[in-house]
């Protein structure tokens, strides 16, 4: 099985910050710039030596700049909003609160039946036009739906609640 690797980006202007989370000391790191007044990146801040994962970070920074990442964090929030207005809309209940495009969702007829997330998930992962998973929240199994992909539009959405509607009427109707 192959292993991915992420990556992450943590903004601060608190230099004291970065060091107490990133901080590391061994033999084979550099001690250059231990007395310049600069902050050392090597020592306080994400992996810079062998698999540099943050260079997929920097990268996309210099090609889409601060505005462009703005863009697509502002894309994605609004994206998030608009999936959980669309479940409203189809009458879901939506079991969690937050800003984040992850959106935690069940019918409320059917949150205390253990079979109806797994089978309705098992059946739309099956067409693999949509993929999302179950996640337990109070020990509540909910549909759990992040928007991860920059590109995603309100046609997406709107295709994976059409999906989801789908398969409830038909697991009512069984």
């Amino acid at each position: 099985m192959p292993v991915i690797m992420g990556t992450s980006i943590f903004l601060t202007s608190k230099n004291d910050i970065l060091s107490k989370t990133f901080r590391i000391t061994t033999e084979y790191m550099p001690k250059e710039a231990d007395m310049l007044s600069i902050t050392e990146p090597f020592s306080h801040s994400i992996q810079w030596s062998r698999r540099f994962i943050g260079l997929k970070i920097y990268l996309s920074l210099l090609f889409y700049g601060w505005q462009g990442y703005e863009q697509t964090i502002n894309h994605q929030a609004e994206m998030g909003q608009y999936l959980k207005n669309q479940l409203l809309k189809s009458g879901w209940l939506i079991k969690n609160n937050t800003d984040l495009p992850v959106v935690c969702f069940t019918k409320a007829e059917f949150e205390t039946n253990l079979n109806f997330t797994e089978e309705i998930l098992d059946k739309v992962l099956a067409k693999g036009k949509s993929w999302l998973s179950v996640y337990p929240i109070k020990g509540t199994p909910t549909f759990r739906a992040c928007i991860t992909n920059y590109s995603t539009t309100k046609t997406e959405i709107d295709e994976l609640v059409d999906e989801l509607n789908e398969e409830v009427t038909a697991y009512v109707g069984q």
